[in-house]
């Protein structure tokens, strides 16, 4: 057993018992709620931008504050709703065991993708011999290595919903700046000072 094997089963234990506090409900709430009002708060802009032009000038200072604004009001109403989910769900005689059961799993699950992702990082700054021992000999190294193998596995598939995501999020933000004024200027002239004759 290394530091690391202290340190990672640690970092579990830390992550499995706030899982266990906090529950299953609000785990999950808490992951989702910053990428789904992220992506509400921009396929939303040609909504909200009119508004915020409205409000706040420049135009362009307008479009920024209605989806910053709009990713604020949708996040905290998202952990809000889950607070209260989450709530119901631990005074429920049969939902509060699961509740609590599930927010173990997923903060362990958490703990091992932060562990794999450090696996990964080590590994590819340190490959083969350069390995520190600490983590060649770490009793927990074919946990990690299998978490960072998970992570390879799972990351190309999100990066598809992503891509194919990324036209809407575009479209909509194309269209919340769509008026000539919406955005900053492009700056024509040459705004640097001129160089110093020698």
């Amino acid at each position: 057993m290394t530091g690391f094997d202290v340190i990672a089963i640690l970092v579990i234990l830390a992550s499995a018992a706030a899982g266990w506090v906090r529950g299953g409900t609000r785990e999950l709430i808490t992951l989702l709620s910053f990428v789904l009002a992220a992506f509400i708060a921009l396929v939303a802009l040609p909504l909200t931008a009119p508004l915020g032009r409205a409000l706040v000038n420049p135009d362009w200072m307008g479009t920024m504050a209605a989806a910053v604004v709009s990713f604020l009001a949708i996040y905290f109403g998202i952990r809000l709703f889950g607070s209260i989910l989450s709530k119901r769900a631990q005074a429920h005689p049969q939902l509060g065991g699961v509740d609590r059961i599930l927010g173990i799993f997923i903060g362990a699950a958490r703990s091992l993708v932060l562990l794999g992702a450090i696996h990964l990082v080590i590994v590819a700054a340190m490959p083969g011999e350069k390995m520190p021992r600490w983590l060649s000999e770490a009793a927990l190294r074919p946990v990690t290595a299998g978490a960072a193998r998970l992570i390879q596995i799972v990351l190309p598939g999100i990066g598809r919903g992503a891509d194919a995501l990324t036209p809407v999020v575009t479209s909509s933000v194309s269209k919340g700046f769509s008026e000539d004024k919406a955005l900053p200027p492009p700056q024509r002239d040459n705004t640097s000072p001129p160089s110093a004759a020698r």
